[in-house]
């Protein structure tokens, strides 16, 4: 799909709602993927200090955050400390199936395109090498354009748009199902 898109998206008009990016955000969702369980060492703490921290620096800039909350250790702790969840689910385990974050993903999505949000980040574990795993902030949505590598625009079959539409979505959903399975690996 990554590749797919790089080829495609010079193409797509920098107007698609896809790449819709304001200069001033007034509205985030942050989807925080933790465990269902303790004892995972700097696990969970590290995905809260990056949450955390992109909190009060959205609390500070007047930016209203929108949380999104995976894993009962996440569930438990914003609902101790705040600010409680918007949505929240401890039904993903150790081995999220693809339907369920795809389905998290269109929740996602249609948020963003309905302007229900100007940006999604992602709060989880990332996967670098078997020696180098951190918890980091991920910007899910708005989606940035890839540069031209060549002149010659991909010969696909169909509507542009339908090509384009199904194309960003199932963009999302394939890095949201990535970031599920680098955050349990």
């Amino acid at each position: 799909m990554e590749e797919l898109y790089k080829l495609w998206s010079p193409w797509i008009p920098k107007e698609n709602p896809f790449f819709r990016s304001r200069e001033e955000k007034k509205r985030i969702a942050l989807l925080i993927i933790t465990s269902n369980r303790g004892l995972c060492g700097p696990y969970n703490s590290d995905i809260f200090a990056v949450a955390e921290a992109r909190l009060h620096e959205l609390n500070a800039q007047g930016t209203e955050c929108r949380l999104y909350v995976v894993g009962r250790r996440g569930i438990q702790h914003f609902r101790f400390a705040g600010p409680s969840p918007s949505w929240e689910s401890s039904d993903f385990g150790e081995r999220p199936s693809i339907g369920q974050v795809y389905e998290l993903a269109d929740i996602l999505r249609e948020g963003f395109l309905r302007g229900e949000f100007d940006s999604v980040e992602v709060a989880s574990y990332r996967f670098y090498s078997p020696g180098n795993e951190e918890a980091s902030l991920t910007c899910l949505l708005p989606l940035r354009p890839e540069k031209a590598k060549n002149e010659e625009r991909p010969i696909l079959e169909g509507p542009p748009e339908d090509i384009t539409d199904f194309l960003l979505s199932s963009l999302v959903r394939s890095r949201l199902f990535r970031l599920f399975l680098e955050a349990v690996t």
